[in-house]
Formats: C-alpha cells, structure tokens, sequence
C-alpha cells in the first residue's frame, strides 16, 4: 500500500517557502521539521528518520519519503503505518505551509497497491541518482570511482556488486512491506514466501531472487561525493539506465537516504535499451 500527496507550488510560493535557493529534498524536510514544531502539528521523529532519542535511524527504514517533483513537492508513504500517519496528518502540513507561504496550494492525492512480478522479458528502469556505500579510502566504491576517474565505466567496475545491491534493496522494502502486513502483489511474493515464514534462509531466497531478476546496468552518466553528517560521507551515481526481468509497480526506493527522495525507481524511456536487452 502507498499514497503520495502533491503539493504544486506557483514560483511565489516556492519562494516564501524556500527563499532564494528554491526548493530542495533537504529544504523540504527542514521545513516540514519547522512547521511541525512552530504548528504544534506533531510530526513524530521517525518521520524524519530519528529514534525517540533524536539519532538517526540505524536502520534506515525510510516509510515517508519527501521528494521534489517537477511542479513542486511531494510526499510518499510506504506500507500501512506511513499512509495512515500521513493521512492524519496531511490536513494539518497542508494548512501550515499555505500559511507560511501566504498563498494557496493546490494538493493532489495518489494511491494503490505495491506489485512485483518476474517477467520473461527484460524490461528498462532508470534511477535518476543512487547514494551507494561509504567514501572512505580505500571502500570498494572509492576504488571504483578511482577506476573510472582513470578511464573505466561504472558498468565495468561494478558488474556485480551493483546489480547486487539493487536487488537487496528491492528485498528490503518487500520485507518492509511484509513486516506491515502489506505485502505486494505479484509472483515474486509467492517466490518469497518460504523465506518470508521463516522456513528459508534469507541467504538463499536472496540468491535466487537475484538470479531471477538478471539484473544489468547498461548506462551511468557520472558519480558525484555527498555528506550524510557527522563527517560520513557517500558515492553517488547519476542517471543509472538497468534492465531486470521484473516489472515493479508503484514506488520503489532504492539506496541510501531514501527519505529525501534518492533511489526512485522508474522505467526507462531510451528505446536503444529493450533493443539491447533484447540481443
């Protein structure tokens, strides 16, 4: 189950809510962050991926995502618990911001139901950014970046552990969905469903769901270096074009730092890639 509301912003508003910077996933979530405190709205702090001690989650469990969208701003709830927060709350955020943006607001409402199914086909996704592992020295995603600096491509260097992760973060948030008691339609629930009661080894279900998926990266056009706080910081690839035999419907969040909107999955739009799937 997910919902996702939209805020379309006019530039005016736009501009009282974010100044001259405009708007940002991180401008969003400080904002929401503000005029939950100042409107006694009281958005709880695992909306904003803390503990009730106000450390970010260990977990990482990003269910309400705010994104930027192409007219505005959005947010997104993801399993039962999320859609029903949001739900309670929208009325609440919608008025704030209209109040702090001394305007109107339009705000449009989408919903439906998660599904996965393994297709025999392979079909296209795009993913506009990923944040990836650890920028240390030495990490294997600094040493891919390293190679490419040098003259290699990131489908070279991470022919495995990129495929790899994506589907281990396709895992995550169908367990996520699972744990809600919101499982997604489709097939692969069914393949999963060993693992899911327990009788599996997650190892196991993992290996094979990976398998199915056949995942390969076709395209990145770049990476790019982004701090995550306390000094971390974080590779992250750019406009990321992949086939799988899987065809995921709704929205689907890939990666690290989920909660601002990075890893959306989307299908692809390039035709040179179902071709080249296809060969």
């Amino acid at each position: 189950m997910w919902i996702a509301f939209d805020f379309e912003l006019t530039a005016q508003a736009e501009h009282n809510l974010f100044g001259e910077a405009g708007r940002s996933e991180r401008g969003f979530r400080k904002l929401l962050a503000a005029l939950s405190t100042r409107h006694h709205i009281g958005l709880p702090p695992d909306f904003f991926g803390y503990t009730d001690e106000g450390v970010p989650n260990p977990k990482g469990e990003a269910t309400i995502i705010m994104a930027y969208s192409r007219r505005g701003v959005r947010l997104v709830g993801i399993g039962t618990s999320a859609c029903a927060l949001l739900y309670e709350k929208i009325g609440a955020i919608h008025a704030a911001m209209m109040t702090h943006a001394n305007c109107i607001i339009r705000l449009t409402e989408r919903s439906g139901q998660h599904a996965a199914d393994f297709t025999p086909v392979a079909q296209p996704y795009y993913l506009k950014s990923l944040m990836l592992g650890s920028a240390k020295s030495g990490s294997f995603w600094i040493r891919a970046a390293d190679a490419v600096k040098a003259g290699s491509s990131w489908p070279v260097e991470a022919d495995r552990m990129l495929p790899k992760m994506i589907g281990q973060h396709l895992l995550r948030q169908i367990v996520l969905l699972q744990r809600e008691g919101d499982n997604a339609e489709g097939k692969v629930m069914q393949s999963l469903a060993l693992a899911l009661r327990d009788v599996e080894s997650w190892q196991t279900a993992g290996q094979a769901f990976g398998r199915r998926l056949g995942i390969r990266v076709h395209s990145v056009a770049g990476h790019t270096f982004a701090g995550v706080g306390g000094g971390a910081g974080r590779v992250v690839l750019k406009e990321i074009e992949f086939t799988m035999k899987a065809k995921f419907d709704g929205p689907w969040f890939l990666g690290r730092d989920r909660i601002e909107g990075n890893g959306e999955l989307m299908p692809a739009t390039r035709e040179w890639i179902p071709a080249r799937a296809a060969a």
